[in-house]
């Protein structure tokens, strides 16, 4: 028997901000906010930094991209997540993440992975 909490699903509500066109790659940008949260002006400027200063580097060293891709922002009730794909070589979808939660000082890092 599992004696840990099970997290429950709850709906998130979705929106389409709009596309970035960031050095020739274009961005669908995707909102899924939690009930008590919302995208803000502080939130938009962190995910376009996110992506300028670490989508973008990781695109140009990829290199053959298809100059599309999309953006999630998602504030959750823990902790904000920023993720943005983009696909290569006519088919390979790429996925660079951005996560923080509220409590942190700090983003969590990649050398966390599984």
């Amino acid at each position: 028997m599992n004696s840990k909490a099970i997290e429950i699903y709850h709906p998130r509500a979705v929106s389409n901000l709009g596309l970035w066109d960031m050095m020739g790659l274009k961005f669908k940008i995707y909102g899924l906010v939690a009930d008590n949260r919302r995208i803000d002006q502080t939130t938009l400027n962190l995910a376009q930094a996110f992506v300028r200063a670490d989508v973008l580097p990781r695109v140009a060293s990829e290199g053959d991209d298809n100059g599309m891709g999309f953006v999630i922002i998602h504030p959750g009730e823990a902790g904000v997540t920023i993720s943005a794909h983009w696909w290569i070589q006519g088919s390979v979808l790429c996925q660079h993440n951005y996560r923080k939660a509220y409590s942190a000082a700090e983003p969590w890092t990649r050398q966390k992975d599984p």
